[in-house]
């Protein structure tokens, strides 16, 4: 829910009132107590902001360099005082990066996820679920602007949060609503006859997201 209320802030900076913002978080990042052995590892692995968050919540440990999937990812880690690198693309530009990273006699990398992940990291790595992802409903102002005559436009950033969405969906007439979402992988949990368009955003990032709700405002 916090990034949720992040990028809503985001959206009302960027167009200061010419659109209305409704906020309507999909899921709830849920930790669980998880014990996290750090023992031989050189690297820790991140594919969202959550992981990075449920991770220093959970550890005291700095130490640790992490590499993670994109820009945003990378930031938060900082913030918290991890010293990160950032793939700057997708789960495959962080496979990419992990090779330059990869000593057979280094120790390993930990991936530390949810429990729904969209795509498993290639190579040796080892994991941990640290956190869980609670669907949510969608609000009944939410609700109302699908199923209003007036255009909708519905940002999507997880192939989880288009199958919640998908679900909370179900029985709803949407007269004006386009999908915009954040890779091919989100795009196909999708029914495309719901919408009246769907888009994929040129690069795997809010934003590009950010920029494709700009191209249709």
């Amino acid at each position: 829910m916090a990034q949720s209320a992040a990028y809503a802030a985001e959206l009302q900076q960027v167009f200061a009132g010419k659109v209305t913002i409704v906020q309507s978080p999909l899921q709830d990042i849920v930790p669980l107590k998880t014990a996290i052995s750090l023992k031989d590892v050189h690297h820790l692995l991140f594919t969202s902001a959550n992981g990075v968050r449920v991770f220093c919540d959970l550890s005291e440990r700095r130490d640790i360099p992490c590499l993670c999937v994109g820009d945003k990812t990378a930031a938060v880690a900082r913030a918290l005082g991890l010293e990160a690198v950032s793939a700057g693309g997708n789960v495959q530009d962080l496979a990419a990066l992990m090779r330059k990273y990869d000593h057979a006699d280094d120790g390993q990398f930990l991936y530390l996820h949810g429990q729904h992940t969209a795509r498993e990291i290639p190579g040796k790595i080892r994991d941990i679920v640290i956190y869980d992802q609670i669907g949510c409903e969608l609000t009944k102002t939410a609700k109302s602007a699908l199923t209003d005559h007036a255009p909708v436009l519905v940002p999507l950033f997880s192939p989880r949060s288009a199958d919640l969405f998908m679900q909370q969906i179900s029985g709803l007439t949407m007269r004006n609503s386009s999908a915009i979402c954040l890779s091919q992988n989100v795009a196909d949990r999708l029914d495309p006859s719901v919408f009246s368009d769907l888009r994929v955003a040129s690069q795997p990032t809010a934003a590009a997201i950010t920029r494709e709700i700009a191209a249709s405002v």
